[in-house]
């Protein structure tokens, strides 16, 4: 049998986020069986230099779909002006009587969907209907794309994100030192919650507080970031990193005791499996898919979103009592085991063959 030839439609690599991180973990773990050809349809730049990249996609994508063999065009879209470019995208591939598979990675997709107008919406959701499947993160974003987009029951596809395991992980039990290390990971912006954690972190107690380190990597507002730290006198205690690559990542998720992501919004975020994977206790908010893959009290705390009270309250729990970050730590260690990328693999070639043989009997 052939392999099935796989036209992916996502960020560039080099890109910050979600999104490339799972391009990578699929394009390095693609199957024999499956050939995986990644379009880059956008990448961080000018608003000239974005179109152009996008202009280059569809000349590559026309060309491919005109005089190569494409059997799955697979596209990954979050928010904003990612929707508009991949619903353009899809309809190309559906007018080339392609099957097309949607992968939701939006957050804050039902508040962008309010605001087009009536229209607009029932265009947007025609096209996810007309969809050979739909990938989404989680059951509560399942019952979102079935129940306002109505799209059919046995088109979308449930896959949390995947991770790759590592191997071994740091014993954190018995570290010899008097500072506990709290990672963020992620842009630094107001629907991330960083500033929510910055004044969260502020409201300890004195002495916890300067016992603890608050660590943020990632890029965005940083400078707000840092401007905040400094009026509520916590700078020296707070460490803002920037983007930092695979390598500083995993370094820091070793060096880390507790892993914090309060974001107002979000599908499911590959930081959470990450941090998960390597065996460290999980405090984040209530939304998206985080409350399938994070059990409050037992591998991790859930809080509601933009309540500094509820967060700092949970995070000083934690800061004070080791053997229970120890305890969810190892119990995310465990559950993360399930996300393991060869698995998941599975299921998305079971996905592209459904696609494909869906498309043949009609």
């Amino acid at each position: 049998m052939k392999p099935l030839q796989i036209l992916m439609i996502g960020p560039a690599l080099t890109q910050n986020g979600g999104m490339a991180s799972m391009e990578k973990l699929i394009l390095k773990h693609a199957p024999a069986d499956c050939r995986v050809h990644l379009l880059v349809s956008h990448d961080e730049g000018t608003i000239v230099y974005r179109l152009c990249v996008f202009a280059v996609c569809l000349a590559r994508y026309l060309y491919r779909l005109c005089f190569s063999t494409v059997d799955v065009v697979y596209i990954h879209f979050s928010d904003g002006g990612s929707i508009a470019r991949k619903l353009f995208v899809a309809i190309i591939g559906l007018l080339f009587l392609k099957p097309v598979i949607m992968h939701s990675h939006a957050g804050s997709f039902p508040e962008h969907r309010k605001r087009l107008p009536r229209i607009l919406r029932t265009f947007v959701d025609h096209i996810f209907k007309r969809c050979s499947a739909f990938i989404v993160l989680s059951e509560s974003w399942r019952n979102f794309f079935v129940n306002t987009c109505m799209v059919s029951p046995d088109r979308i596809r449930v896959m949390l994100n995947p991770v790759e395991i590592p191997k071994s992980i740091v014993d954190r039990k018995d570290r010899n030192r008097t500072t506990t290390k709290i990672l963020c990971c992620g842009r630094i912006r107001h629907t991330k919650g960083t500033f929510d954690l910055i004044r969260a972190f502020s409201d300890l107690p004195v002495l916890l507080r300067q016992s603890a380190e608050l660590i943020l990597a990632g890029d965005g507002e940083v400078e707000a970031a840092r401007a905040l730290a400094v009026e509520l006198n916590v700078q020296s205690q707070v460490q803002l990193l920037g983007w930092v690559d695979e390598l500083q990542r995993d370094k820091l998720l070793s060096e880390a005791d507790i892993f914090t992501l309060p974001s107002h919004f979000e599908g499911l975020p590959m930081s959470i499996l990450e941090a998960m994977a390597a065996g460290l206790p999980i405090l984040s908010t209530r939304i998206g898919g985080i409350p399938e893959v994070v059990t409050d009290g037992q591998n991790g705390y859930l809080v509601n979103a933009g309540d500094i009270e509820q967060l700092g309250d949970r995070l000083k729990i934690l800061l004070e009592d080791v053997d229970k970050r120890i305890v969810f730590g190892n119990r995310a260690r465990v559950q993360s085991v399930a996300y393991d990328i060869g698995p998941y693999w599975s299921k998305l070639r079971e996905v592209f063959s459904d696609a494909v043989e869906r498309k043949r009997k009609y």
